[in-house]
This record gives structure tokens, sequence and C-alpha cells, in this order.
């Protein structure tokens, strides 16, 4: 299949250097590409140069894509599926027929969702999606030194912020009321990326509880996102004019308005960058055997990082 050419439906990104290409075999999943471009659009790209590294496609079924046995053995439970797969392929079972198979090649990953109920418009196909995506992005984009914080990122008066609050603590919240001034850039509400000491742009959507939204943005009503185990959320899109370019941190605020240095900072980075408490990485496609490797090196690379960070006394 030619991944580079551009026959609809699909979708190509270019995530600072992750290729990937989203394909729906049919218009039942018309919806929830949609919504993923809506999510992922900063990233979009006409044409792929070269075969993509990752590869998604929504389909009817997995004809064509048998497992060997040693992949159909049960592996663990999450709360969200049951797992099976010891070996280069994964199946990802959410319920009601909703799977994902995940196969691991040398040169790219390939994911392949059914849905065969399509229950709520396609709402729980579009979840799975859209956090196996973010998922498989933030993996490879920390293999190349690239690393997500749970953090809001912004850009004001020349200063380049990193505030990495908790979940429920208000960054997107501050993150409305920063764009109210012209002034202010957005790396991401919920999750920059960090490398080398610079910040860079990951801005998905804003993502606000429904009572923030009707208090914050009246008369706007974005976009309901139903998620399977948390609270609904509504979701707004940040301007691309509104994005900031990557740029240097010139301060990290563990509480607004003030800014950490040395040992403490260094610890807490920890939560919100090294173990990544907040991020999407869905343990059902991080946890492989031969992902042991990768696992120590990203960590490792997290922990530097992290370091780097305390050390130039932000």
């Amino acid at each position: 299949m030619d991944y580079c050419s551009n026959p609809a439906p699909e979708l190509f990104l270019d995530v600072h250097g992750v290729s990937v290409a989203i394909r729906s075999e049919s218009a039942r999943h018309e919806a929830a590409l949609s919504r993923l471009r809506e999510d992922l659009g900063f990233f979009e790209v006409a044409s792929l140069r070269s075969p993509p590294e990752l590869r998604f496609e929504f389909s009817r079924d997995f004809s064509g894509l048998e497992m060997p046995w040693i992949d159909r053995i049960p592996l663990f439970s999450t709360k969200m599926c049951a797992v099976h797969g010891w070996g280069r392929s994964r199946l990802c079972d959410y319920g009601d027929g909703l799977r994902v198979l995940a196969r691991n090649e040398a040169r790219f990953r390939f994911f392949k969702l059914v849905d065969p109920a399509l229950k709520g418009n396609g709402e729980d196909a579009y979840e799975v999606a859209y956090t196996t995506l973010l998922s498989a992005i933030g993996e490879s984009l920390d293999l190349r030194g690239f690393h997500r914080v749970h953090a809001l990122g912004f850009e004001l008066n020349g200063e380049v912020r990193l505030m990495p609050l908790p979940s429920g603590r208000g960054k997107s919240t501050r993150c409305v009321e920063l764009l109210k001034n012209p002034a202010t850039r957005i790396f991401s509400d919920e999750m920059p990326l960090v490398r080398q000491g610079k910040l860079y742009p990951f801005p998905i959507r804003i993502a606000l509880r429904p009572a923030d939204a009707e208090k914050l943005l009246p008369g706007q009503k974005g976009r309901i996102f139903n998620r399977r185990l948390f609270p609904s959320k509504h979701l707004f899109p940040i301007d691309r004019d509104r994005v900031a370019s990557p740029a240097r941190i010139t301060g990290v605020e563990l509480r607004p308005g003030t800014r950490s240095s040395g040992v403490s900072l260094f610890f807490s980075l920890i939560p919100p960058l090294v173990i990544g408490l907040g991020l999407t990485q869905m343990a059902e496609h991080m946890l492989r055997l031969d992902t042991l490797p990768r696992l120590i090196r990203i960590a490792s690379s997290r922990l530097l990082c992290a370091w780097q960070l305390s050390r130039r006394g932000y």
C-alpha cells in the first residue's frame, strides 16, 4: 500500500520529524478521522516524502493480518482493555468488538482499529485512536530526544515559561487567561516538548471542564470529548498564529509567579517529565518485550533532561 500518495480519506502528519499516516477504509470512521484532524491539524502535511514511521488504519476487520499463536496468549489487562501478544504483534481488546491490532516492524509501527459496533457515532473508536496515536507519537519523539512534559508552556514578553502543574490544578484555565493577552504565544496547555533546554510546540487543543468552559469562554461551544474512564471535557482549538516557535526556556514555575532551582526543581520535574504522570502513554502499547532497552533509553534521556533543566537554574 502506498502511504505517500494522497487518496481520501486520510491524514498525514509530520510531528517534529515523526511521520504519521492515518487512514480509513470506509466512510464509517470519517467522523473519528475528522476529530483527529482537529486535534492534530497543526502537524498536518499534504503528503509524505517517504514511508511513514507510524501507520494507523480504521478498518472493517482484521482480514489479511493473522496473528501467530504466541501473540494470541493473554498478557495483562488495564482499565481500558485486555492485552494479548508476547511477540511482534499485539491485540488490545477494548470491549464490544472494539479492538486494535498493533504490529512492530523494523522500520515502522502499524496499528489497525476495528470497531464493528460503531457505538456513539464512533466516539469510542475516536478516543482509542487518539490515545493510541499520542502514545506512539510520544514514544517516537522520546527516541529523538523530544520529551513531553505534563505542563503548560507559554511565551510572553520575551520570557519562555514552563509550568508543570498536576492534573486538575489549572493549566488549561491559566492558558485561556494568558491568551487574553494578544502578545501571548502557547506551546501547549498540556504537553509541550522539551529538548536540550528548549521548548517545542505540541498544541493539541485546550481541554476544559464544562463548568470552566462556560465561565471562561461564554458562548463558545467547543467540542465535547466524552471519555470512557474520565469526566467529559470541552475542547477548543489554539489558533495557529498563537502557537509559539521553538525557544530556549527562561523560567520554570512550580507555582504561578514563582521560580525554583537546583535539587527541588530536579525532583519536582521527575513526576511530569521523567515518569510522565498525566501524559497519554498507554501501557498496552508501550509495555512490550522489545521495549525494555527502549524504555531504559527513554527513562535515561528524560532523567538527563530534568537534570539539565535544574542545573541551568531556571
